[in-house]
């Protein structure tokens, strides 16, 4: 995927949907295909598969652990303390 920018839009209405730019509120989705956005109003809530995830990793100093199939995800199963100093 050339064109997945900082990430692409898992289950997207068309296949070429990717998230083109982002600040700290906010995205922002673009396709070629115009026709996906009426499928996606005005708070939809997507699922993006990030193209590069150390904005992410590095505000948090360890990571909670969940098992989805053990109780819906709601317990914490490991805790995974963050590796610095790279």
């Amino acid at each position: 995927m050339p064109k997945v920018g900082y990430g692409a839009v898992a289950d997207a209405p068309a296949k070429d949907m990717s998230v083109v730019a982002c600040s700290q509120e906010h995205g922002f989705v673009s396709s070629e295909d115009p026709l996906p956005y009426g499928n996606l109003p005005i708070g939809s809530r997507l699922r993006i598969l990030p193209n590069h995830a150390c904005i992410t990793a590095s505000a948090y100093d360890r990571y909670y652990v969940i098992d989805s199939d053990l109780d819906g995800g709601k317990s914490v199963v490991d805790v995974y303390d963050r590796i610095n100093g790279w």
